[in-house]
């Protein structure tokens, strides 16, 4: 802390905490309290996101509900009913199990006041969220080798200029009627991690262009897909182009320097 005369402040604030001053016995004291809440999943298969008694508390006022808390979905059964419209900074799946976040009539904005979004998935090879997503800031879904995330909801955003990112060396599915991020022209969608993005329908990337800046996979999803987005490739990475028994077609202008286009599969 630092004083100014009558006017003692933080010189060093930490995003998520509070401070309040106050004297007793002639002494300064500072109080510092969590503004974010941090929450583990602990409800029953089928439980409702909006029933606190659903979340083990870490830290905050459960549950989770506001830009730069953290939900967990670790213990606990799955699916969580999204029943009310909900908003994280950030998003941890972490259970061998896979959960699924069920559309029970809500929308999760994922939303880190400006400083970026982040879903983490370190376990679990069918963790799916089903309920439509709102970006109100640039997000990152990173999701470990051998694990996968299938977003089935649609994908919004406030504005073009929240981007989503696929990173990571596992798999992440985009199969919704996506409208985040810019138009045609600028990038909405970052593939980097060597990781593989499965798509699927007429839309999962919005409109904005894909850029791939390391060596990674695309992917067809179940149903297959139909991509115009415009595709960049990194310099010196090599995409593996994957129909995986579906079909799969780039309608849009794939270019890059130096970068190399592998094709698998009919």
């Amino acid at each position: 802390t630092t004083a100014s005369g009558s006017n003692p402040h933080i010189a060093n604030p930490q995003l998520g905490y509070t401070y309040s001053f106050g004297l007793s016995g002639g002494w300064l004291t500072v109080t510092i309290v969590a503004s974010v809440a941090n929450g583990t999943w602990s409800g029953s298969s089928g439980g409702n996101w909006s029933v606190a008694g659903n979340w083990t508390a870490v830290s905050g006022t459960m549950p989770p509900s506001s830009a730069g808390d953290t939900a967990t979905l670790g213990t606990g059964s799955s699916p969580v009913n999204l029943d009310a419209n909900e908003t994280v900074g950030a998003l941890n799946f972490n259970n061998a199990g896979s959960f699924a976040i069920a559309n029970s009539g809500g929308t999760l904005t994922l939303d880190k006041s400006g400083s970026g979004a982040a879903v983490s998935v370190t376990d679990g090879t069918a963790n799916d969220i089903q309920a439509p997503v709102s970006l109100n800031d640039t997000t990152t879904v990173t999701v470990s080798s051998g694990k996968s995330l299938s977003i089935f909801g649609n994908i919004s955003s406030t504005s073009s200029s929240k981007t989503l990112t696929a990173n990571g060396a596992g798999v992440v599915a985009l199969s919704g009627n996506n409208t985040y991020g810019p138009s045609a022209g600028t990038v909405g969608t970052t593939l980097s991690g060597g990781g593989t993005l499965q798509l699927g329908g007429s839309s999962p990337l919005g409109s904005g262009d894909l850029s791939i800046t390391a060596s990674g996979n695309i992917q067809a999803g179940t149903g297959g897909a139909t991509v115009g987005n415009t595709i960049t490739l990194g310099t010196s990475t090599t995409v593996t182009v994957d129909t995986a028994g579906n079909s799969l077609a780039l309608n849009g202008i794939i270019s890059g320097s130096g970068g190399a286009l592998t094709k698998v599969g009919n």
